[in-house]
């Protein structure tokens, strides 16, 4: 941020959310900095290589959705950064809901 404005372009809620990523065994998470584009997962197990594409099932007030996320980048035993690239069904609009209701001011 050189020119000192802010890049992000989606409206964000700081969280914590309860989620999980979703697999043979699913993974319990901590979600926060959520918004349309992504969120940051704390996990303190080794994040998932850049590019890893998953899913993750996230609980919001008053709902749950899903969404295919892909790891952007990982810090080991804090967390790592994901992008939303495909909602299921709904999902979006109903996390645009949420995200109107709970997001910071920018």
């Amino acid at each position: 941020m050189v020119d000192g404005r802010n890049r992000r372009v989606h409206q964000r809620a700081l969280g914590p959310f309860d989620a999980a990523r979703i697999g043979p065994i699913d993974l319990p998470i901590r979600l926060y900095d959520l918004s349309l584009g992504g969120c940051f997962v704390n996990d303190t197990h080794d994040p998932p290589p850049r590019g890893r594409k998953f899913r993750l099932r996230i609980e919001l007030p008053e709902d749950v959705i899903t969404v295919r996320a892909e790891a952007v980048y990982g810090r080991n035993g804090f967390g790592y950064a994901v992008r939303f690239v495909e909602f299921a069904e709904d999902a979006e609009e109903r996390l645009e809901r949420a995200l109107d209701r709970l997001a910071v001011p920018a």
